[in-house]
């Protein structure tokens, strides 16, 4: 619903494997909302976007493109 530390929490969860499978494309599109996110984050943007770069190069160019539209 667009709060900021569930979007983050979640890409954590599905970049670790955390209570689910490991899911690269969960994980990148849940911490792209999350770095976009100032409102609820603040400071943690920052950490999103670098959690989100982790796991982009796990990502072919065509899945990162079907995650952003």
């Amino acid at each position: 619903l667009g709060y900021g530390p569930s979007q983050f929490n979640c890409g954590i969860m599905y970049k670790e494997g955390m209570g689910c499978d490991i899911n690269p494309e969960k994980a990148y599109f849940f911490l792209c909302l999350a770095s976009l996110n100032t409102r609820d984050l603040n400071d943690l943007t920052l950490d999103a976007a670098r959690y989100r770069d982790e796991v982009a190069p796990l990502l072919a160019p065509y899945q990162r493109q079907a995650v952003l539209s």
